[in-house]
């Protein structure tokens, strides 16, 4: 090809800190380290959750020279006609300029791409399954079965798992099976840049959140929703408050669990000790100030707020579930406890709070996890992926 091959990012939002998290911070992570001598890249939301935060990372990017925009404003209570919309305004956008690649990060996306391909808007579409042991469309079997099950290893022209388990399932459906096609794995990655000489006072900016200077601090990322397990955290805080009084913990994020997960720390009355932030655009200065990251995510995908937490030479606890079992290995670069169980979180805090030789020798460890997450080689796999759908 003779000019750039011309690739679109479509994901649900722009708002990383509320409602996108990391599938839709790797997206656009991935978009931004694309060779641009090789590759004109967009980015395509389909406005889910975009709040001000979004808007200005729209607008960041567009300033940078990526073009990014929302497809739609999507109406959570209208979900299809929010799809339609969305789906009409690619359709005007691809006229006007066409692409060679839609890359699609999420379900309603990957549906979207299917009827552009289709429709003949675009010659080729892959996705990426950031998903965990949940599969797709896990509250619409029958859409999984139409879709995830038989058309997606028909229609896409790629399909690439983040983990070992999404991968394997997506080998192993018939279809796939009885034509041969292979998904692909590739991890998610993320940029080290973020992490590097970040310049904050540690006890100030505990400080301006109403933290004790000197507290020990347990922290976390993530959505406030159901997939996380942050019941199960708060349960696990009450305990460990018990037996430490001056420890406080830090939950940043936002979602629908939000006013729950607050009402449950006032009920075991600690929620003097346990900080709900809210989305933050700060949150590289946030984990520096942690002195133990817990995840504890019920499924996931590949969770790269661990690869975060670890970039920022956090210890890392979290349970053990898919996904993240690959980032973390038990007491070698971090600590892993069974899901759903409040009372094993709190134990392993404790324990690891204790073990201060531990504690350094699994942060030192992490460290060396972390060249294989380095968002460059992923981008660089991504490239080649490309290139290889294009000249086949």
């Amino acid at each position: 090809m003779d000019r750039r091959i011309r690739v679109v990012q479509m994901f649900y939002t722009f708002d990383v800190e509320i409602g996108g998290g990391g599938l839709s911070l790797f997206a656009i992570e991935l978009g931004k380290r694309l060779d641009p001598e090789k590759f004109e890249v967009s980015m395509c939301s389909l406005g889910y959750y975009d709040t001000s935060l979004g808007k200005e990372r729209i607008s960041r990017l567009n300033h940078s020279g990526i073009k990014a925009y929302e497809a739609t404003i999507w109406d959570d209570n209208q979900p299809y006609k929010s799809f339609t919309s969305s789906l009409r305004t690619l359709q005007k956008e691809l006229k006007a300029n066409p692409v060679d690649i839609l890359h699609s990060h999420s379900e309603y996306t990957d549906v979207t791409a299917i009827l552009l391909k289709v429709q003949r808007r675009v010659p080729a579409i892959l996705r990426t399954v950031h998903y965990g042991f949940h599969e797709e469309w896990n509250r619409k079997p029958l859409r999984r079965l139409l879709l995830t099950n038989f058309s997606y290893p028909i229609l896409f022209d790629a399909e690439v798992g983040i983990n070992y388990p999404n991968t394997n399932r997506l080998n192993h459906r018939f279809v796939s099976r009885l034509l041969g096609r292979k998904a692909i794995r590739i991890p998610n990655a993320i940029s080290f840049e973020r992490f590097a000489n970040i310049q904050v006072d540690i006890k100030v900016k505990k400080q301006s959140l109403g933290i004790p200077p000197d507290a020990p601090l347990i922290g976390t990322v993530g959505r406030l929703a159901d997939q996380k397990g942050f019941n199960f955290l708060i349960d696990a805080a009450g305990l460990v408050i018990k037996e430490h009084p001056d420890y406080y913990f830090m939950f940043i994020g936002d979602g629908p669990l939000a006013d729950e997960h607050r009402e449950q720390a006032r009920s075991l009355g600690i929620d003097k000790q346990v900080i709900f932030t809210g989305g933050r655009t700060d949150v590289e200065e946030l984990l520096v100030c942690m002195d133990l990251f817990v995840s504890s995510s019920l499924w996931e995908g590949l969770p790269t707020v661990l690869l975060e937490a670890m970039a920022a030479d956090v210890t890392v606890l979290a349970t053990d579930i898919p996904g993240t079992n690959e980032l973390v290995q038990h007491g070698v670069n971090g600590w892993l406890v069974p899901p759903n169980n409040a009372r094993e979180l709190g134990n392993g805090i404790i324990h690891l709070m204790n073990s201060p030789s531990l504690f350094a020798q699994l942060a030192k460890n992490a460290k060396e996890t972390l060249i294989n997450y380095s968002i460059d080689s992923i981008a660089a796999q991504y490239e080649k992926l490309y290139q290889e759908i294009l000249s086949s």
